[in-house]
């Protein structure tokens, strides 16, 4: 069978070796054995040749036999006590050389003399054979063992066979065969045991081998499992513990003495649900839960925040055999920071957000690619229209030169800091200072740039304003120079030396000290030394009064320290002058020199005019105070301390308020403060206690006493006893008021006449026009006389009495008129139609102006025509039958002139004077013409209530001209008028119907009537009129209360409402208007008039 190829021998021969080892091994375990085989075949021998064997030769051999075996027995035990210490092959030499020895001492036995050569090589062939078999059975494991034996063995009989040409013996042949084979055999079964030997060996070595590196893999796999942050807990197929690191103990708070291999997982998650660690609720439902989750197989992860504040990862992975390895990883630290990165990011936001400096980020291309909103304020554009434009189109063509050189440094890679105009969305200049800095990739090539812009414009206005400011203060220093050599005092500045620093030519004058010496920086002493020797200083410094000299004395000395701050000294020329010293905190002593004999011989005169004037003062009728600027008195007369009963020190000592009446306390204090602002004169009337405790009235005027420069220093006030004109004027007013109220009991019996007489008249006026114009039943001529004689008697009852109420609103103060651009032409033809047929009534012509009057006057349209309409009735109600009147119109320029004309028996000169005069009655033919005598007095105030004029020209006999004159103007007149539904809320039946009658000429309005407030309120709320008609007495409200009501609301807030009443006082009117009635028609109604406010009112909406 072929033999096993060995596998290759490692370098180190460290299977050689082994297998070298094990042969020194078992060869020592088969020493025992051959040496107890050797002496039993060598005693067979010895018995078997001792025939043909001599016994000396024999007893040789034997016992070098024995002593061979003694030797092999010894080194056995020599290798049994060193323990395998020497080499292996040195042992197996040894072991080999054994052997050898014992085949080679077999082998000379065949040398031995024998008495019968057959006998003794077939004894020894027998026994050669059996020790051959024995050596190659005990050393099967050694491939030279048989051969060491065999070899010596048979060839010493074959050579004496050979050399004795023996005849070959079947028997010793066959013993020689069978020795040869076995020792070959032994040969051949040794080798291929040495290479199994071999092989078994490398196997073992590989095996060890693999077993170490598994040995170390197992145990850096347990060093990793157990050191890695995770935390590992591995669970087989049955979901029991296969294995568990301490971190997923640490992490999970699990205790570790509760994990071992095949540990159920429910355990320990009943463990956990105990210690809270599964979260709130009941126990064995969590468990339940969190096992159902493991059961479900797959990967799963999951992040929970533990009780302890920590927030730990949780990840399920599968694993082949239908477990899993569950990874629990504590995310606490790098959640924080993620937090902390995502704060820094954050805060960086909100820098970037917040900063007034603005950062613009471009590419190469300077493309912008981003801004802070600072930036975008800078540039007054928002930041989406910022991204992508070019910062070319904010930089204008002067500064192209500045950013060209930016850009060139940035592409070197360069950062700098530079100023640049840049241009704002809406075209103003903004000045930066920009740190323009490259931006670069990972891999240092330029991808753009940053800037960081902040605004300078502040700074270079503040740059701009300090060389201003530097020019400026160096023209004040010259102008100061110029001030002080125009100053009349002399100016002597000194240094903390005590030498002269400046001066000017005003000192030079009056001390006589030469510029040269002040030039050289004279100490103090000096320039006093000087004055003294050259006689400017007298009287002689020894006639000089103590004060004097010490003064000079410590100038002398340079001691500036004990100058007095004001002293004054009498020069040689019998002047007087103040020498000043103003001191500075560590600085310059500045030293005034003024030549004050004027002043003293003018405050001489002041005194003794001061004295002159309190003289006059006190002598004067009136109460003299002189106080300061701030109303502090500084001097009394004595008729005011007389008057209060006080001493001149308590006067000035006590506050001026305190002896004022409390009620004029603060009406005096604010004419004072005013006076004090403004430093103007003032009045003021007060009351001030006088020494008999009783109040008196002071009529008190302040005159502001002021400095040659213009300063207010104080006042002289000036007050007079005004008690009994005060007792007086209290006379007077109450006086007033009882006229007053005599003036309002005679409005009230007005308003009320009115109210009684225009109720039925209403009724009268109302029904006759409806009588006059009835279509459907129209009158017979005797019966439309009638109707016409009963509606010219209402007419005129209803005329005078708004002619009263009119003049009463004028007594009042109520009766106002509208301003606005009034139609001349459309004014004269309304009063002429309104007249008309009265002049046909009465026989007269009444002619209108040949060419209408042009243009528009300043006016009130209704007012206008009821002056000319009451004009033109005077004319031809005081004309004589068949007469005629006239309108004619003169052109002024600025003014149009209206005149009414008439030819009737004219006014006497004396009468002119009183006819524009309330209730004034012509004697004569104008008296026969009935009227109350109010109409041409309320013309008059009417007309000049628009600015205008009226007059009249007349002369007995030839007729008279009454004229009206009124200011032109350019203004445009109203629009036409619209037309909508209307409400009319009125409780009186009659009035319904009247109002229903009338306002059936306009057919194109719907009337919608109510009985009382409540209804009106409601009925406005659901129709939403265009215009309500509201009369003012109502049963469950007045009219003032239900437009408070609508406008109240925000359906009917909006809508017109006209008031309608019989109170025509003035007052109620003005009342009316002022609580937002859109008009005040009275009763009784003139159906012109309601449908004029009507479509006005209409229009208007």
């Amino acid at each position: 069978m072929p033999l096993p190829k060995p596998p290759a021998e490692p370098e180190d021969d460290g299977i050689t070796r082994a297998v070298r080892t094990s042969q020194v091994a078992e060869h020592a375990s088969a020493v025992a054995f051959a040496a107890l085989g050797s002496a039993s075949v060598g005693a067979f021998v010895a018995w078997a040749l001792h025939t043909v064997v001599a016994t000396g030769p024999l007893l040789a051999w034997c016992g070098a036999l024995a002593l061979l075996l003694v030797l092999r027995l010894w080194t056995l035990q020599r290798y049994r006590a060193q323990a395998g210490a020497a080499e292996p092959e040195r042992w197996l030499a040894r072991f080999r050389a054994g052997i050898f020895a014992s085949g080679v001492l077999w082998g000379s036995a065949a040398l031995l003399p024998m008495s019968d050569v057959h006998h003794g090589l077939t004894v020894l062939t027998i026994a050669a054979a059996a020790l051959s078999t024995a050596a190659m059975v005990l050393g099967h494991f050694d491939r030279l063992t048989g051969a060491l034996f065999a070899l010596p063995t048979a060839l010493p009989v074959a050579a004496r066979i050979v050399i004795e040409d023996l005849p070959p013996a079947p028997a010793v042949m066959l013993g020689l065969a069978v020795a040869t084979l076995l020792g070959l055999y032994g040969v051949v079964a040794a080798e291929r045991n040495w290479r199994q030997r071999l092989a078994l060996a490398a196997a073992r070595r590989d095996e060890q081998r693999s077993l170490a590196a598994a040995q170390e893999s197992e145990a850096l796999l347990r060093l990793i499992f157990d050191h890695v942050d995770e935390g590992l807990l591995v669970v087989d197929a049955d979901l029991r513990v296969r294995t568990m690191n301490l971190r997923f103990a640490e992490v999970t708070r699990l205790d570790p003495s509760l994990v071992h291999p095949g540990t159920p997982v429910r355990e320990l998650l009943e463990a956990q649900a105990r210690a809270g660690r599964l979260g709130g609720g009941n126990q064995q439902t969590l468990v339940e839960h969190w096992m159902s989750l493991l059961r479900a197989g797959g990967h799963a992860s999951s992040v929970r925040t533990l009780a302890d504040g920590r927030t730990i990862e949780l990840r399920r992975n599968a694993t082949p055999d239908g477990g899993f390895v569950a990874v629990a990883l504590d995310i606490s630290e790098r959640r924080a920071a993620e937090a902390a990165l995502a704060e820094k990011q954050r805060m960086l936001a909100l820098l970037l957000d917040n900063t007034t400096q603005g950062f613009w980020f471009v590419d190469n291309e300077l493309r912008t690619t981003d801004a802070n909103p600072a930036m975008c304020r800078m540039l007054g554009v928002q930041r989406g229209a910022l991204i992508g434009r070019s910062v070319w189109e904010y930089v204008d063509e002067d500064q192209a030169a500045v950013l060209r050189e930016q850009m060139r440094r940035r592409n070197a890679g360069e950062a700098s800091l530079y100023e640049i105009r840049l241009r704002r969305a809406d075209g103003s200049p903004l000045w930066c200072m920009n740190q323009g800095t490259p931006i670069c990739d990972a891999e240092g090539r330029k991808i753009g740039a940053i800037g960081l812009f902040s605004d300078i414009g502040e700074l270079r206005r503040a740059t701009e304003l300090q060389q201003r400011t530097s020019r400026l203060l160096e023209e004040k220093s010259r102008l100061l120079e110029a001030t002080l050599e125009s100053l009349p005092q002399g100016v002597l500045t000194l240094d903390e030396q005590g030498r002269t620093a400046a001066w000017n030519r005003r000192l030079v004058e009056l001390t006589g000290v030469p510029e040269d010496l002040l030039r050289r920086r004279a100490t103090l002493g000096e320039f006093v030394r000087w004055q003294i020797d050259h006689g400017r200083v007298g009287p002689a410094p020894g006639e000089l009064d103590p004060d004097a000299r010490e003064h000079i004395q410590a100038a002398l000395q340079g001691r500036i320290d004990l100058l007095p701050a004001s002293y004054q000294r009498t020069a040689a020329d019998g002047r007087t002058m103040r020498i000043e010293t103003f001191r500075s905190r560590g600085g310059p002593v500045v030293r005034t020199f003024t030549d004050v004999t004027d002043a003293l011989r003018a405050e001489q005169v002041l005194r003794e005019s001061e004295s002159r004037f309190r003289s006059l003062a006190d002598a004067a009728p009136a109460l003299v105070v002189v106080c300061d600027a701030d109303g502090r008195p500084t001097w009394i007369n004595q008729r005011w301390l007389a008057f209060t009963g006080c001493g001149a020190g308590q006067a000035l000592a006590e506050p001026w308020p305190a002896r004022l009446h409390a009620d004029d306390v603060a009406a005096a204090g604010a004419a004072l403060q005013t006076a004090r602002t403004t430093a103007q004169s003032f009045a003021v009337e007060y009351r001030l206690r006088r020494a008999d405790g009783r109040w008196g009235w002071i009529a008190e005027t302040g005159v502001p006493r002021t400095t040659p420069d213009g300063r207010l220093e104080g006042w002289i006030r000036y007050g007079w006893d005004i008690t009994a004109r005060k007792a007086a004027e209290a006379a007077l007013i109450a006086a007033r008021d009882d006229a007053e109220r005599a003036n309002r009991a005679k409005s009230d019996f007005l308003s009320r006449m009115s109210h009684e007489l225009r109720t039925p008249l209403n009724a009268v006026l109302g029904f006759g026009q409806l009588l006059e114009s009835d279509p459907a039943e129209p009158l017979s001529p005797a019966q439309h006389e009638r109707v016409q004689q009963v509606l010219r008697g209402g007419r005129h009852l209803l005329s005078l009495i708004d002619q009263v109420l009119d003049l009463a609103g004028i007594d009042g103060g109520t009766l106002s008129v509208r301003l606005e651009a009034v139609d001349a032409a459309a004014a004269v033809a309304e009063a002429c139609r309104l007249v008309q047929g009265l002049a046909e009534e009465r026989g007269i012509t009444l002619q209108p102006p040949a060419t209408p009057p042009p243009g528009r006057v300043l006016a009130d349209a209704a007012r206008l025509r009821q002056v000319l309409a009451g004009l033109l009735a005077n004319a031809v109600q005081y004309n004589h039958r068949g007469g005629s009147v006239s309108v004619e119109w003169r052109d002024d320029g600025e003014r149009l002139r209206l005149e009414v004309r008439d030819d009737g028996p004219g006014i006497a000169v004396a009468d002119q004077r009183r006819i524009f005069k309330a209730f004034e009655r012509l004697d004569g033919g104008r008296a026969a013409g009935g009227g109350a005598g109010v109409g041409l007095a309320l013309a008059k105030w009417l007309v000049e209530a628009m600015h205008g004029r009226i007059g009249l020209d007349s002369a007995p006999g030839l007729g008279s001209c009454f004229w009206v004159s009124l200011e032109r103007t350019t203004a445009e007149a109203g629009a036409a008028p619209a037309r909508r539904t209307v409400l009319y809320v009125e409780d009186n039946s009659v009035n319904q119907m009247l109002m229903e009658a009338m306002l059936a000429r306009r057919p194109e309005i719907e009337l919608l009537l109510a009985d009382d407030a409540a209804s009106g309120l409601a009925l406005a709320v659901a129709a939403r009129p265009a215009l309500v008609l509201l009369d003012i007495q109502l049963p469950d409200a007045d009219g003032f209360e239900l437009l408070r009501r609508l406008r109240a609301r925000s359906e009917t807030e909006a809508i017109p409402v006209v008031a309608v009443s019989a109170d025509a006082m003035p007052e109620r009117i003005a009342a009316a208007r002022a609580a937002g009635f859109a008009d005040y028609l009275t009763k009784p109604l003139e159906q012109g008039r309601l449908l004029e406010a009507v479509d006005r009112v209409l229009d208007a909406g």
